[in-house]
């Protein structure tokens, strides 16, 4: 990761990987993301960093343009992806 950079945190569920994202580097944002709303109402419960915005989407069906990220990642979750 780099400094400036804005992330897609694809598969998201409480957060815990997304709020370390956010220590690393100066990322300019993070999208989060999850399909569950549960686990996104926990994850938006928790977070406090400006920079990051969780939201409820599908991991097969993205709600964003092309080429809005630097980097799309999926921590622990393409096992839970049908």
């Amino acid at each position: 990761l780099a400094s400036g950079e804005k992330i897609l945190d694809v598969g998201c569920g409480t957060g815990s990987l997304t709020f370390e994202l956010a220590k690393s580097a100066g990322l300019a944002e993070i999208q989060a993301i999850d399909f569950s709303p549960v686990f996104v109402a926990a994850a938006k419960e928790k977070n406090t960093d400006p920079r990051i915005t969780i939201s409820q989407a599908d991991a097969t069906a993205l709600p964003f343009a092309d080429d809005m990220f630097d980097r799309a990642l999926a921590l622990l979750v393409l096992h839970f992806v049908p």
